[in-house]
């Protein structure tokens, strides 16, 4: 029996996350944030593809953007720190060279000694495992494909596979990453190459990042379910937006800009749920 749509209003909420401010969060938050980092002008979805061929460009963007250093410091600020600490650990070789010596410590104390000049304290509990695994994943890629490019690597085995488990698996087995940074990060890369499409439904689950807001969107989406692990609700939800022609990767972008812009804007989610179910509904 095949799969039954939601109702009507469920179908209609869930195309409106998807629609306007999904175009917000790219414009005002994915694009800008990522062309800060990767140092380009030109505030473009191409723009940053262009940036991203790069591996050194893709390996300061990616630890910046997803890493655990994003929790005490913004983008910006932390992808600046690396990219020095990058430069003063290749010092007259290359990035290159720099992949095939495996010398993730030499990255590390290098971010020590530059922290230590920005005095921004450091925390070896959390910052020492993402960067020495994110770095120790580069060197990996680099010996079994010959470019350490981390979102090339993403980009060609979504696309190779059309399936996102082999990358999820490997991204959330790097030390204080955790699936939501991995499915942001799936996501992402999905959205600036267009692979959603091709990626099989049963894999669309690893697209959904589940936080406190997609949490409060699933009790209205579902509200049969009660409390439910990750992993499960990110596939119930991802079969719900499937199942109401919607975009997984546009749906979630929405969800962010939704929780993090549109609620603190009007009062609290409970408000802007309200504001989005109005007819002349705009995310402005």
């Amino acid at each position: 029996m095949p799969a039954q749509a939601p109702p009507a209003g469920i179908q209609l909420l869930i195309n409106r996350l998807a629609g306007a401010p999904a175009d917000s969060y790219i414009s005002e938050v994915f694009v800008p944030t990522a062309c800060r980092i990767l140092g380009s002008r030109n505030y473009t979805v191409e723009s940053i593809r262009s940036k991203l061929r790069e591996p050194r460009s893709a390996f300061i963007y990616f630890l910046s953007n997803y890493g655990v250093l994003t929790k005490r410091a913004r983008t910006h600020i932390a992808s600046v720190r690396l990219a020095e600490a990058v430069s003063r650990t290749i010092a007259d070789s290359s990035f290159e060279d720099f992949l095939g010596s495996r010398d993730s410590e030499a990255l590390w104390e290098s971010y020590i000694e530059v922290c230590s000049e920005d005095t921004k304290k450091v925390n070896a509990t959390l910052d020492m495992p993402s960067i020495i695994d994110l770095t120790n994943l580069a060197f990996d890629i680099y010996e079994e494909l010959g470019h350490g490019n981390i979102v090339a690597w993403i980009r060609d085995e979504i696309a190779e596979s059309r399936r996102c488990d082999t990358a999820f698996s490997r991204l959330v087995g790097i030390r204080t990453f955790g699936p939501k940074a991995a499915s942001a990060a799936l996501r992402d890369v999905a959205f600036l190459y267009e692979l959603e499409k091709q990626i099989e439904y049963s894999d669309w689950l690893y697209l959904q990042p589940i936080n406190k807001v997609v949490r409060q969107i699933a009790k209205i989406i579902l509200p049969e379910e009660g409390v439910l692990p990750d992993w499960i609700l990110a596939g119930k939800v991802s079969k719900a937006v499937r199942l109401s022609q919607a975009s997984g990767v546009r749906f979630s972008m929405g969800c962010s800009y939704f929780g993090y812009r549109l609620a603190p804007r009007t009062g609290g989610i409970e408000q802007a749920l309200q504001l989005l179910n109005r007819p002349d509904f705009t995310s402005t």
